[in-house]
């Protein structure tokens, strides 16, 4: 055997010697102080109200969240503004906005908020963008269906 394999065997033993010597040491997993095993906690403290474990937990305060800074009713969110892929064809760049209208609408506000058919004040602006491309900007305020 080379130098390095008996290296390696002897402190993989010592480790594995050290694991079990730890594991030992401290005692059965199941047992504690008074002597039985895995009882719930309730049951602890009925017998031993005494046991620091009995301890009942400090109440938690919750602050209510606070109100949004925009306003709309409740079937409604805020306005929503996605702009689409630039195209040649018009048609193409417009459903592209559409698209990705939809996409960040779903993504905020969810599914339910996403068809553009229950938007409210949509439009969908088009435009040169560079050469003989069109670009579009599809803006709603998107409502529950």
């Amino acid at each position: 055997m080379t130098r390095f394999a008996l290296t390696f065997g002897a402190a993989a033993a010592l480790a594995l010697c050290a694991i079990a010597g730890a594991a030992h040491a401290g005692g059965s997993l199941d047992d504690d102080d008074y002597g039985y095993r895995r009882q719930s906690l309730s049951s602890l403290c009925y017998k031993h109200p005494d046991d620091a474990r009995c301890e009942p937990t400090p109440a938690r305060r919750y602050r209510p969240r606070p109100a949004p800074s925009y306003s709309y009713d409740r079937t409604c969110g805020p306005m929503v503004r996605a702009a689409g892929k630039r195209n040649l064809i018009p048609a193409f760049a417009r459903n592209s906005a559409l698209f990705s209208w939809q996409r960040e609408v779903r993504a905020v506000h969810g599914p339910a908020y996403s068809s553009w058919g229950n938007a409210r004040r949509a439009e969908i602006s088009c435009g040169p963008a560079g050469g003989a491309l069109t670009g579009c900007v599809a803006t709603a305020t998107p409502c529950r269906s």
